[in-house]
This record gives structure tokens, sequence and C-alpha cells, in this order.
């Protein structure tokens, strides 16, 4: 319920009292967040996967309803993580740059121009263009690095989400894992 006083409105998240121009109520859920609140969820969304999308509990709170509280180099780097973060994880591809790094787009098997620093990158090997066919493309073993893994995987008793293909790994609590999906599943037997 949305809590006014003759001061403003409480945030739901902080509990603070805030002028009303510097708040919104949430559809769906009904919840008050003041722009400060805000601020801090899309940052965390920002610099960590694991937040994103920003969410209530009536689900992902839409940029489009919140937008007005937000700083605009926030709003911006939100809709780049949002592009990075909507893109398969083994599709995803960076600058070869390790000084940029910047995410360059989905996999496409060519070229790849960074829009940050101009270099650009082989989406094959990932590493700096280079003329003619790729050596990745000419024969190199292009699975030796993905069997590496799943041997170090089974080593380590790690296990790959059924929906995703994130690798996870159980650290502490039950079986019952949540992959960054959403995807629910059993950490040994993969069971749903």
């Amino acid at each position: 319920m949305l809590q006014q006083h003759n001061r403003g409105t409480q945030c739901d998240c902080c509990f603070e009292i805030v002028s009303r121009k510097k708040t919104v109520q949430l559809p769906g859920c009904g919840h008050t967040y003041c722009a400060d609140c805000l601020r801090v969820i899309y940052r965390m969304a920002i610099n960590d996967e694991a937040h994103f999308p920003p969410s209530c509990c009536s689900g992902a709170i839409k940029i489009e309803s919140v937008k007005h509280l937000l700083h605009s180099p926030q709003i911006r780097a939100f809709v780049r993580c949002a592009a990075e973060y909507s893109t398969p994880v083994l599709d995803r591809r960076y600058c070869a740059d390790t000084r940029c790094n910047s995410f360059l787009g989905r996999a496409n098997g060519g070229i790849l121009r960074c829009g940050k620093c101009g270099n650009l990158t082989c989406d094959v090997c990932k590493d700096h263009a280079h003329p003619g066919v790729c050596k990745e493309e000419r024969g190199r073993d292009v699975h030796k690095l993905d069997a590496d893994l799943e041997r170090l995987a089974a080593e380590e008793g790690w296990q790959r989400c059924p929906s995703c293909s994130r690798m996870v790994v159980l650290s502490e609590g039950c079986n019952h894992i949540t992959c960054r999906c959403k995807h629910e599943f059993c950490y040994i037997c993969g069971a749903k």
C-alpha cells in the first residue's frame, strides 16, 4: 500500500520519505521505489549479470517506467548490458584488445569491429583480425579447449545447466539449485 505523508511518499526499499516526484509506483505489484534505490538496483544489474534484469515481486522492472529517475549514462549502460546479457554466453564476442574487452555482439563467423576502440576481432579465433582464412577454420583442433574444460569440470564436479549450458558449481546448501537463467534443477542428477 502506498504510504503517503505530508512531506512525500515512503520508498518500499529504503523506507525513507521522499518527494512524490522522485518516486515511481511499479505496475503490477504497486511497490514504490525512490530514485536512489532504483539507481542502486540498476547499477547492480549493470555490474553483475546475476542481478539482471532488475526486478521486484511482480517481475522485471521495465526501463520505460523508471527511466525518468535514472541518469542518462546509466540508461545507456543498461541498454548495452541488456544486449550482452540477452545473447547466449557461447555466442558472445568481446574485443580482442585486453585493455578494451568491450562486448561486440553475437558471433557471426566474420570480423567484428569494436565500437569503443575501433579494433577488429576475428570471430572464429577471438584474437585480433588477420588476413586470410582463420587458422582455427583451417583444421586446428577447435574443440581442444572445450575438451579441456569438460575434463576440468569432471575433475572438479562442475555441471552444466540443462537449459542454458552454463557451467555451475555447488558451493553450499542443498542439491537443488537455480541457474542465472532461472532454470531450476537438481545438481546431482540434473532433473527438474
